[in-house]
């Protein structure tokens, strides 16, 4: 295989703040932890992230990887920063840029920071990203904006959808993580079928760095586990309201937990809910907790109601976990979970109920799940998604890859 005189030099976009975004924050933890622990390459990777804001990613970055931080912001005094100094006049932008079109949504160019470390590729891991001359490979992780577009504002809806195709337009190569959203990518953003390309996540690390993460105090001794942030189309509000039919129809009382970030503008209306529905004693929202071995230990099943996903990385954190799992049938997730877990409507709470009455009291059942989930498993892991991304990597910058990296490239997707 042929080399450069000097290391592939690879940057990775990381230029998120801590505990707010979910699985994605999660996936470029777990991609660093796994370029950190490759040790038959000659890569550098450098993870891209915002000023003050590295703390997050830092225990998880060693051997081949490395931070560095750079904010990356366009011209001086743009009209984006006067958005940021002002609220109200970012509040009154976006509700106008509808109305202008795509014109007033600005990919911003880079500054030259990531030119000036000699980059060979930019990785935008997430859906965001900037104008380069070298060569990038973009990662947007779903088009859930035209799927369920009244979860999404007017604002919200053009920012995304001038922003992929100009990412995509880009890019060298698009990687999604599951075959459904590679399909959906390519149908709607009328794609060629050879530019996007399936890297499979893996499960949020629970490793002991993560542990560190203080239990919270007060919760049950076990209790149905929910591990997602409280957007809209998690679907808490139908998780909710099939608890409460399994107590005024049934008599059972399960506890639920929630850890996730409890999300501004829609949390409320789930708090509201659990009031009206009198499940103040037996819910519990405890804010982001990273996804830890003792939650996993005190949970009695996991609950995945979703109502659109790009992945579903919840869903192999549970089979890792060995806690049986009850997932929606939406979207990419009857891909990801296969014969390891009950299957359900998201939109049929009596569904949803009836698979969380089974998964707490079916003895057998639930055996049954843990194996098929365990081996499920197996199949994912972050070294696995980190020498797949290498492999690109590699066939981008250099052309001619060795003979194991195109069998990795060449192997169908496992999801």
């Amino acid at each position: 295989m042929t080399r450069p005189q000097k290391p592939l030099r690879i940057v990775l976009d990381a230029r998120l703040p801590g505990g707010q975004s979910g699985g994605v924050e999660q996936a470029i933890v777990g991609l660093a932890y796994g370029l950190s622990h490759l040790d038959d390459g000659e890569e550098e990777y450098y993870f891209l992230t915002l000023p003050d804001h590295d703390e997050w990613l830092k225990p998880y970055v060693s051997g081949p990887c490395h931070i560095v931080t750079a904010p990356l912001t366009t011209t001086p005094k743009t009209l984006r920063e006067w958005l940021k100094t002002f609220p109200w006049l970012r509040s009154l932008w976006q509700r106008l840029t509808p109305f202008i079109g795509p014109a007033a949504v600005r990919v911003p160019r880079s500054d030259g920071y990531i030119e000036a470390l000699q980059a060979d590729l930019m990785h935008f891991t997430f859906q965001a990203g900037f104008f380069t001359h070298i060569p990038t490979i973009y990662q947007p992780w779903d088009m859930q904006h035209r799927h369920l577009p009244h979860y999404f504002s007017a604002h919200e809806r053009l920012t995304r959808e001038v922003v992929y195709t100009t990412l995509c337009r880009q890019a060298r190569l698009v990687i999604v993580a599951s075959s459904w959203t590679r399909r959906d990518i390519i149908k709607q953003l009328a794609l060629p079928e050879t530019l996007v390309h399936v890297v499979p996540m893996a499960a949020p690390l629970i490793t002991a760095k993560s542990q560190a993460t203080q239990f919270p105090a007060g919760l049950p001794e076990t209790f149905v586990l929910y591990p997602a942030q409280t957007w809209p189309h998690k679907n808490h509000l139908a998780l909710l309201d099939a608890l409460a039919i399994l107590r005024d129809q049934e008599g059972l009382w399960l506890p639920l937990v929630c850890i996730g970030r409890k999300y501004p503008p829609f949390f409320p209306r789930l708090e509201r809910r659990v009031r009206e529905l009198q499940l103040d004693d037996q819910v519990f929202f405890t804010g982001f907790q990273w996804p830890t071995t003792e939650f996993y230990a005190r949970a009695r099943c996991v609950v995945f109601p979703s109502r659109f996903e790009g992945f579903g990385m919840p869903v192999i954190e549970a089979f890792e976990a060995g806690v049986p799992l009850a997932s929606s049938n939406a979207t990419c997730l009857p891909d990801l979970v296969g014969k390891a877990g009950l299957l359900f409507d998201p939109d049929d709470v009596h569904a949803i109920a009836a698979a969380l009455k089974k998964l707490w009291f079916d003895e057998p059942l639930r055996t049954a799940l843990i194996e098929r989930g365990r081996i499920r498993a197996r199949h994912f892991s972050w070294e696995r998604t980190a020498r797949l991304c290498r492999a690109h990597y590699r066939q981008l910058v250099l052309g001619e890859i060795s003979s194991a990296d195109r069998d990795m490239l060449d192997a169908p997707p496992i999801v």
